[in-house]
């Protein structure tokens, strides 16, 4: 069912260490941007959402449907929604309490 991990590395590999293929594919890209915003709103922009949120749609209901299929559904969403408290430390709580106290309204002036 398609190509194993190692395979996809070395491709990935391989087209990182062409200067000339990533550098042709982020022209292909800037150019591709360049016309969506010459066209400006309505004709570019709107143009482009209009393909690109179905399409993210159905990428997302392959992904959902391939991990559905092939993956261990139980253990995935028990590590996304299952809490581990274990993992909060004090060092843990030192490093984030700056980050937080960013966020935090009263600190807004």
């Amino acid at each position: 069912m398609g190509l194993h991990r190692p395979e996809v590395a070395g491709l990935w590999r391989g087209f990182l260490s062409s200067p000339l293929e990533v550098g042709a594919w982020h022209l292909v890209f800037l150019a591709l941007v360049a016309w969506i915003s010459a066209r400006a709103v309505s004709r570019g922009i709107e143009l482009a959402n209009r393909v690109r949120a179905p399409a993210l749609l159905v990428l997302l209901l392959i992904l959902a449907t391939y991990a559905l299929v092939t993956g261990d559904v139980r253990q995935g969403l028990r590590f996304a929604f299952e809490p581990n408290f274990s993992a909060i430390t004090p060092q843990v709580v030192r490093l984030s309490s700056p980050a937080l106290s960013c966020l935090s309204p009263c600190s807004r002036r």
